[in-house]
């Protein structure tokens, strides 16, 4: 058995990269370490965009060296990666179901990639979105666009988080996110996140 740990904690205890800048997370608006492990998974997968659940990420990290034992603490559930299609209407559903909880404050936003919109609260409590859109192009209410996310989100917290059910094609890939995760990172170590101003919140 001794053996056996000691064979974990030295694969585990390997340096994959190194953090320019530290990883801080923020469960209410953009994160630079959420933008980082939604860029992996949208990367990795191909996809339009994607999407992850803020309180999947579970620790911050000073910038350094970064091990795989950091990735699993930082990603420490058995989520695995899924993706699905959506309309650029119901795209657009999610976006302010999004803005909505980062405006009351609810437990969590989804952090995104290849995504970028503004919001702004209405006199009246309502939720405005503008200049919705995924890699720079105006979200098409008519178009089918492809999304990345975990099965958590997309298999039961779809009202939460995207205000619809998709009804396009899902499939499960059947990897765990932090094995995507330590897997991109030891192909490109130097890891230099920032928020970018993804989600806006207009006065």
């Amino acid at each position: 058995m001794h053996h056996y740990q000691q064979q974990i904690d030295a694969e585990y205890g390997k340096i994959i990269g190194h953090l320019a800048s530290n990883w801080i997370r923020n469960s209410q608006s953009e994160s630079n370490i959420g933008n980082f492990m939604a860029d992996v998974v949208r990367h990795e997968n191909k996809t339009d965009f994607a999407v992850l659940n803020s309180g999947g990420i579970r620790k911050d990290m000073v910038a350094g060296p970064v091990k795989k034992l950091d990735i699993v603490e930082i990603l420490p559930f058995t989520n695995y990666v899924v993706t699905f299609t959506c309309s650029g209407s119901e795209l657009l559903t999610m976006l302010k179901t999004n803005a909505r909880a980062s405006a009351r404050e609810e437990p969590g936003i989804l952090q995104v990639s290849g995504l970028r919109y503004a919001y702004k609260v209405l006199p009246w409590g309502d939720i405005e979105i503008s200049g919705a859109q995924v890699n720079g192009q105006p979200i098409e209410a008519e178009k089918i666009y492809r999304g990345a996310t975990v099965d958590y989100v997309l298999f039961g917290q779809t009202d939460r988080y995207f205000g619809f059910t998709p009804s396009g094609k899902m499939e499960n890939t059947n990897i765990l996110v932090n094995d995507i995760v330590m897997d991109y990172i030891s192909r490109n170590p130097q890891i230099d996140a920032k928020v970018e101003g993804r989600i806006v919140r207009l006065p």
